[in-house]
């Protein structure tokens, strides 16, 4: 069992502003776990058994300082809309799992002097969040409205892979010459989705879409 912790890599930046002219790294936070577990059985003279089990995991945390934003746009005739991005926070996990069965044999099969035998199930999830609050002032001839927003996203990727392998070896002699021939199976079986969904809310009315441009969650 192994455990690590970590923070943001450093550069040569010289601006630690919280905003995008930032040129210092955002501050994160990693933490990971590992582990890995095998157990070998001997059943019989030239025969093994091992059993594997194998589990690492981690999150990173991310103050996004740089996407502090503000950008001015037209909102219609004699009006302007300044959209001002005040905070964006990153959430990030992954995870794997891993469990394998190998048989390792000699001269049990007829004609086949070793073998190898194994047998797989492995699953792994990625999931990605931002949350983000942002504030957009319209100024018009009508007056000024201010909406504040918080918008978030989320991606994730999850696989599952299983499988099976065999593989065999004879040794034959044909004349004077020798020979060493290796052959097998395999068996691999995958399936991935993915999926990206993410809401708005405006915190004057409450109101939430899954509208957040240019997406329409979730996809």
């Amino acid at each position: 069992m192994a455990e690590s912790s970590g923070h943001e890599t450093e550069n040569q930046g010289g601006s630690s502003a919280q905003n995008s002219t930032r040129t210092e790294p955002n501050p994160q936070n990693t933490s990971n776990q590992a582990g890995l577990a095998k157990l070998v059985w001997t059943p019989a003279a030239g025969q093994r058994l091992r059993l594997t089990l194998d589990q690492d995991a981690g999150d990173t945390d991310t103050e996004v300082y740089s996407a502090r934003t503000t950008t001015v746009m037209p909102a219609g005739p004699g009006a302007t809309s300044t959209i001002r991005v005040q905070d964006l926070d990153g959430e990030d996990h992954q995870e794997r799992n891993r469990v394998q069965l190998d048989y390792e044999f000699e001269h049990v099969l007829p004609g086949v002097d070793a073998g190898l035998f194994q047998v797989y199930s492995q699953d792994s999830e990625t999931e990605q969040k931002t949350f983000e609050s942002r504030q957009t002032t319209t100024v018009s001839p009508r007056g000024t409205v201010v909406a504040p927003a918080r918008r978030f996203r989320e991606f994730s990727f999850d696989q599952d892979a299983q499988g099976a392998e065999l593989t065999m070896a004879s040794a034959f002699q044909t004349g004077a010459a020798g020979h060493y021939l290796s052959y097998g199976l395999e068996w691999t079986e995958t399936d991935t989705a993915q999926r990206r969904d993410g809401s708005a809310t405006n915190l004057t009315t409450g109101v939430s879409t899954s509208v957040v441009i240019p997406d329409v969650f979730p996809v």
